[in-house]
């Protein structure tokens, strides 16, 4: 154990920091991540889930507020103008984010500041994985520079805290690079486990789904030097079945 912590002295310092910082943070009730209107929204989503059952709600995000009575119904063609997006139920964007906080929420923790330490959680679970990758690919003094200068940017200190998906797309990110190039490194096959983690990705968000798809081919051709076409078709099928079961809902 001594040993374990010795080897990872660099990125405990920069957990303990950035966490320190983001646990205060959290226990303000009045303050609000970078992207305050989309947690609330969020939060909001959270509560109608479970409230109302989460299948009631199609696992779809909500964004506006309303009645449980009219929630049954402001989804129907003849309902939608009273609403001010058109539809009660917010299809545009994969939902599997909540699903942590919406657990959460089901064993009865329904302050605010329990769904924002979740978050910090998972956010600090990403530097440590985001640590680890960049050790790999370079060595240890890039990567405790890199996670230093990520972990204490208002790219990751705005967003650490929010019920919004960077908390929860960063560790399936970085998980999927350090992974990767592990694979690459022992020269070993964990393309079913990278697959399950891309599939995860994609049910939770958009914004890294084409970048990954990229990365995979680009470790192969530029690190493996081969042509893995069938590997790419593989991976790719992942947001394809996430985004078929979204069209599902």
């Amino acid at each position: 154990m001594i040993n374990i912590i010795k080897k990872n002295i660099p990125i405990l310092i920069i957990i303990l920091i950035a966490g320190s910082y983001l646990g205060i943070k959290a226990l303000d009730k009045t303050g609000w991540d970078g992207w305050g209107f989309g947690g609330s929204q969020a939060l909001m989503t959270v509560r109608y889930w479970n409230r109302d059952g989460w299948i009631n709600h199609y696992l779809l995000y909500i964004t506006q507020g309303y009645s449980k009575t009219a929630a049954q119904y402001l989804d129907e063609p003849e309902l939608r103008h009273l609403t001010p997006a058109g539809r009660f139920h917010y299809t545009h964007y994969p939902p599997g984010y909540l699903f942590p906080f919406a657990l959460l929420g089901e064993f009865g923790f329904d302050q605010r500041f329990w769904f924002r330490w979740l978050a910090i959680l998972f956010s600090l679970g990403g530097l440590v994985l985001f640590y680890k990758f960049i050790n790999l690919l370079v060595n240890k003094i890039a990567a405790f520079w890199g996670t230093a200068y990520y972990a204490f940017s208002t790219t990751f200190l705005d967003f650490a805290d929010s019920t919004a998906p960077p908390p929860i797309e960063d560790p399936l990110r970085y998980g999927i690079m350090f992974v990767s190039m592990l694979a690459v490194k022992l020269e070993k096959n964990y393309n079913y486990f990278l697959w399950l983690l891309y599939f995860l990705l994609s049910i939770s968000s958009y914004d890294s789904t084409f970048f990954l798809f990229v990365w995979f081919i680009g470790l192969d051709i530029l690190i493996r030097k081969i042509w893995a076409w069938k590997s790419w078709g593989f991976f790719a099928s992942a947001p394809i079945v996430a985004f078929a079961l979204q069209m599902a809902q």
